[in-house]
């Protein structure tokens, strides 16, 4: 009876390491996907297109829409809502001309999604 209990916190245990090792993963692999898409807005405005830096933050939104759905099951929503207050904040410089506004918005989303994939990493201070 015992050796079961035994096996079941075992296989509890390994459970638990799989999820967090598959989180880190896929959060590290959508913010690979979002970050040059930032870059991008960034570059794209900076060189005098608007209209096409309008279009690339399009395609921002819809990315960060499919992250931040997937990734309500792994972070608490709190943290992806600032981020997503930050990327509604992109268009409206765009469409302002407003550089550095601009530019310090992206750096604040870049900045917050940089913290997610550092947050979620398994060391003493955040599991405390």
């Amino acid at each position: 009876m015992s050796m079961k209990r035994v096996v079941i916190s075992w296989i509890i245990l390994f459970s638990i390491i799989i999820y967090g090792a598959a989180g880190i993963f896929f959060i590290y692999s959508n913010n690979t996907k979002i970050i040059p898409i930032l870059d991008n807005i960034q570059t794209t405005f900076t060189a005098g297109n608007a209209e096409e830096a309008l279009e690339i933050t399009q395609k921002l939104e819809q990315e960060w829409r499919s992250y931040k759905k997937h990734m309500g099951i792994l972070i608490r929503d709190e943290r992806l809502q600032y981020i997503d207050n930050s990327i509604a904040r992109i268009e409206p410089y765009i469409k302002a001309d407003n550089a550095e506004e601009l530019t310090a918005e992206i750096q604040v989303v870049r900045r917050y999604i940089d913290n997610l994939f550092h947050s979620e990493l398994p060391f003493w201070f955040n599991i405390l």
